[in-house]
């Protein structure tokens, strides 16, 4: 709790710092944030008497790392001086509107994926042999957050790049750079689920150790296969949709995508037919393949050209 006022300052600077084309600094600083929170964890867990106490603070000080190695960057660079002229807020008051229109629906985008990964984890718990099954979909839950920070890097840098674009008036580019967005995460995501594939009786014994658990793990991992595919694909158009300023359709296709169509699915697999963790898991991915359908047929409708009058409108807002 104490760690995330200093996140929230970091993730407003991190931001800022993207949409101006800074990576470099913030990768080394991530780092140095993940190091901290490493070598402090081990420390105070095991050679302390704070236990697994030890680890949330660890947390706290990894966070707190984040915005404090920000003050050297700005002090010594002076980047900050090319694209913030200083304190106005007055004109800040002015942008409120605009950025909760933005804001809220895009946090809703990321929240409707968020919660109803939540609500799985409660519905694995109640299968029959719960522990087993909830240690299983603990492993799947590992594994996808894992290469969910990957993929979201890659919606991240299609989401500056096509807002960019559209805010210089540039919709062809705009266009190409969320095809060529497309073409890349779709590789990786490729790479990924094979890699799982091909892994997956080793990956349950590296996060668990009790051995039913592992063999469940391992089977219900194929599931993760093609779900990895789709996810992939799913987050950059999700990038994509929050860099032309489409935030509040992405939100409601969310919402549909996983609570009418995702969640009963899974539900209908797991306990009517038996299908246990896996059930959930097609159902959740059958939610993903319905948001990114439906958004990229939205998308493929939409005019780039008026996207680009509609980014101008809010630049000179």
């Amino acid at each position: 709790m104490f760690g995330v006022p200093f996140l929230f300052v970091y993730e407003m600077c991190r931001k800022l710092m993207q949409a101006q084309n800074i990576v470099g600094p913030l990768v080394v600083i991530m780092v140095l944030g993940i190091c901290v929170n490493v070598v402090s964890g081990y420390y105070l867990t095991y050679y302390t008497s704070m236990g697994f106490h030890g680890a949330a603070l660890s947390r706290t000080l990894g966070y707190a790392t984040l915005p404090i190695c920000l003050l050297p960057y700005f002090w010594f660079t002076k980047s900050y001086e090319a694209w913030w002229p200083g304190w106005d807020f007055k004109a800040a008051l002015k942008h409120v509107g605009i950025f909760l229109h933005l804001g809220v629906p895009g946090m809703l985008m990321m929240a409707m994926e968020w919660w109803a990964n939540e609500i799985l984890g409660l519905m694995a718990g109640w299968l029959p042999n719960g522990v087993v099954e909830v240690s299983a979909h603990a492993v799947l839950m590992n594994v996808t957050t894992l290469f969910y920070m990957a993929f979201l890097s890659m919606a991240v840098s299609g989401n500056i790049l096509v807002g960019n674009a559209l805010g210089a008036n540039q919709p062809k580019k705009a266009r190409l750079i969320s095809y060529l967005t497309m073409f890349m995460v779709t590789f990786m995501s490729l790479l990924v689920a094979l890699g799982i594939f091909v892994l997956r009786y080793q990956i349950p014994g590296w996060l668990i150790s009790d051995t039913e658990a592992i063999q469940r793990a391992a089977e219900a991992l194929v599931v993760l296969v093609p779900f990895e595919i789709v996810e992939g694909v799913n987050m950059v158009i999700q990038g994509i949709y929050r860099g032309t300023g489409q935030q509040h359709m992405a939100a409601k296709t969310n919402a549909f995508a996983f609570y009418v169509v995702g969640i009963p699915v899974g539900a209908l697999l797991a306990f009517q037919l038996h299908a246990q963790v896996e059930g959930l898991w097609i159902g959740f991915g059958v939610g993903v393949f319905t948001a990114f359908a439906v958004c990229s047929y939205l998308l493929h409708n939409m005019s780039w050209q008026q996207m680009a009058d509609d980014a101008q409108a809010r630049t000179n807002h």
